[in-house]
């Protein structure tokens, strides 16, 4: 490697890591051992419609819905994909149609959250309005958990509602 990332923004994602720097901020999982790699990034992805997961998974990953609504994505945190990380504050930004739009948090029971940490399921919920019409955004979330940071992704489309039809009946 000859340049790494050792932080890049929220919108971007770490597609590569170099295990042999000194530190090691970006986490994934290795995709032929399937064992957690952690380094620094040296190849970063960033675009419409990228999914990315890593210990920090966001649920759902997509979701359609008419324009005007609220949606809410749950982030769960896990330390090798078992072991539940509780008081992880997550961050969350919005890119896309609705970029910039701010959220609210709640726990995974719906208690308010305002600083976004994960609670006893490790989850925590963020929910944000379309403010903008139709259009897809990307919800990207970012936590660091004992000095590494994980991101994931997850992605919405706003459409238009179909109109209702109307049936009118005339008597004769």
């Amino acid at each position: 490697d000859h340049i790494t990332f050792p932080a890049f923004p929220a919108d971007w994602n770490a597609l590569a890591v170099a295990t042999d720097t000194t530190t090691k901020p970006t986490c994934g999982t290795d995709p032929r051992t399937k064992t957690t790699a952690c380094g620094q990034a040296y190849v970063l992805l960033a675009g419409r419609g990228i999914v990315a997961e890593s210990e920090l998974v966001l649920t759902p990953k997509s979701a359609t819905n008419p324009v005007g609504g609220e949606h809410t994505v749950t982030a769960t945190v896990t330390e090798e994909k078992t072991k539940i990380v509780v008081g992880a504050v997550v961050t969350f930004v919005i890119t896309g149609q609705n970029a910039g739009v701010e959220g609210t948090c709640t726990t995974t029971k719906g208690a308010a959250d305002p600083t976004c940490a994960t609670d006893e399921t490790g989850g925590v919920r963020f929910t944000y309005e379309d403010k903008n019409g139709v259009g897809e955004d990307t919800i990207n979330a970012s936590v660091t958990v004992h000095g590494s940071t994980e991101h994931a992704t997850a992605t919405k489309q706003w459409i238009e509602e179909p109109a209702q039809e109307t049936t009118t009946s005339t008597s004769l």
